[in-house]
């Protein structure tokens, strides 16, 4: 019986000899799960401790400590366009990291916001990084749009998110007795599920525009710095989606759209642009651009003589380098006055060269007009050297802050050209490729089209055309005109011989 007791007893102790380090494995995996969960984040997403990659949106809550501060900015266009920027800074004191925030827009709001882009940076940071952002809910009233970073927001980290977009049909205008009013009507402040310390809202007229403050609303927190009205509200709830859209703040931001010399001027609409670069042989880059426009008036008006209001002029940017004094306006007509024009642009057209075009004649309501520019570019800012190759970097389009109706894109070049887009190709209606023949034949040009509808401001990226000047094409050129020449000398010798013997029978035939 003692011996079945020691039996028992030594299968016990090396069972346990056995089971105790799985036992402490176990428990060592299970802490290091703990702590690869609370240190090894990275993106959004960690390792668990089984070395799989989970993805993950965490919200911060609003029992969190943090410290968050909104600001839109609204910049209008006399095109009826609005840049629209939300901005959030959020300073995380609380141990609980975060990656993700969640917007709401109203269903009418959030449905005229086009090519919605977000970026992110911690404030002590340059660079900005592109953030995810997506449907996360809708309800009756609204939609809830989470975005996501690349990375998590941790104790004592301040980060800054900013959604862009290009914001339609939120401006209206009317005839108020005498003069053209413009509104824009739009919630006041963001809709974040937080409480916020600090929210501010800035509205920026269009240029050349007056602000009529005493007609906007609310007055209430309202200040005003030049053109610029802004309001700054301080300890707001967190926004709970229950909430009406009646009972929101809204804004109405008022005021008179005028020429430079301060005249009324009546709103334009883009109906088309043709920006057509030729390359000639020699390397130098031609552009011309075709514009139509149409103004827009809340009344008939059928002559200059009984007219109220009209459009006298407009602004455009072209690229960085162009010399004013060498830019062509005109119409079907002849020349037309233009002169550099100072903007307020900033951002990839800060550089820009700006003019204002004046029309040959004021335009009505409902009346179209269509006018050119032209100029050359043959080095400075817009044409470098680069790697063997001629680099043009433009503009699709002349700089307009307006929704463009037809855009098309034109390229004649003797060379094989390379367009560096930014993805524009894929929004195209339509993109051909063509060889035409060049004055006389002489010369194989290759000619690229590359078509737009609908065409949003933002839209408008700087593109790169890279070319190299191959001299076979002088040679082949060479070759044709000296072919020619000398099938030309040579059908000239043979009918001033056959001439020459032609007047000679008539000589011999005519001798009695």
């Amino acid at each position: 019986m003692c011996q079945k007791k020691q039996v028992i007893l030594g299968i016990f102790f090396l069972l346990m000899i056995i089971a105790m380090p799985i036992i402490l494995i176990t428990v060592n995996a299970n802490g290091a799960v703990k702590e690869i969960d609370k240190l090894n984040v990275s993106g959004t997403s960690y390792m668990n401790g089984a070395g799989q990659k989970i993805d993950m949106i965490v919200f911060p809550s609003r029992n969190q400590s943090l410290i968050v501060n909104t600001t839109r900015t609204l910049i209008l266009s006399e095109f009826f366009i609005v840049s629209f920027n939300d901005t959030i800074v959020i300073t995380n004191n609380d141990s609980l990291p975060f990656n993700s925030i969640l917007i709401y827009y109203e269903k009418d709001l959030f449905s005229r916001l086009e090519n919605i882009r977000v970026m992110g940076r911690y404030v002590d940071e340059k660079e900005k990084v592109k953030a995810i952002w997506r449907i996360f809910s809708v309800s009756k009233y609204y939609v809830g749009i989470a975005i996501t970073l690349d990375r998590y927001v941790f104790k004592g980290n301040t980060y800054a998110f900013s959604l862009f977009a290009d914001l339609r049909g939120m401006i209206s205008f009317k005839q108020v007795e005498d003069e053209l009013r413009f509104y824009l009507n739009i919630t006041q402040k963001i809709l974040i599920p937080l409480p916020v310390k600090e929210s501010k809202t800035i509205c920026i007229p269009p240029q050349n525009s007056e602000v009529l403050e005493e007609f906007i609303e609310p007055q209430d927190k309202m200040g005003r710095k030049g053109d610029e009205i802004y309001w700054r509200i301080e300890d707001i709830a967190p926004f709970n989606e229950s909430t009406e859209p009646l009972s929101l703040t809204k804004i109405s931001f008022v005021y008179k759209l005028n020429e430079p010399d301060k005249q009324p001027k009546l709103p334009l609409e883009i109906l088309y642009v043709v920006r057509e670069v030729t390359i000639t042989l020699a390397g130098k880059v031609k552009i011309v651009d075709k514009i139509g426009v149409l103004a827009i008036s809340p009344i008939s008006q059928q002559s200059q003589a009984d007219k109220k209001w009209s459009a006298n002029s407009i602004a455009l940017g072209l690229m960085p380098g162009v010399d004013a004094d060498n830019i062509k306006a005109y119409d079907k007509f002849g020349r037309l006055t233009l002169k550099e024009e100072q903007t307020l642009e900033e951002g990839i057209f800060e550089n820009f060269t700006f003019i204002r075009v004046t029309f040959r004649n004021p335009l009505l309501g409902g009346e179209v007009y269509e006018f050119s520019l032209s100029y050359t570019l043959s080095g400075g800012d817009s044409v470098a050297y680069d790697n063997g190759k001629y680099v043009v970097r433009m503009p699709l389009v002349p700089i307009i802050n307006a929704t463009i109706g037809f855009v098309l894109l034109k390229v004649v070049s003797p060379y094989d050209v390379e367009i560096i887009d930014n993805g524009l190709r894929e929004l195209a209606l339509y993109t051909k490729y063509e060889s035409v023949k060049g004055a006389l034949f002489l010369v194989d040009y290759k000619c690229i089209k590359w078509a737009f509808s609908d065409m949003l401001p933002s839209f408008n990226k700087v593109i790169e055309l890279r070319f190299s000047v191959n001299t076979m094409v002088f040679v082949d050129a060479l070759i044709i005109v000296f072919q020619f020449v000398f099938a030309l000398t040579v059908a000239c010798i043979i009918g001033a011989r056959k001439l020459g013997e032609k007047r000679l029978r008539v000589k011999i035939e005519e001798t009695p």
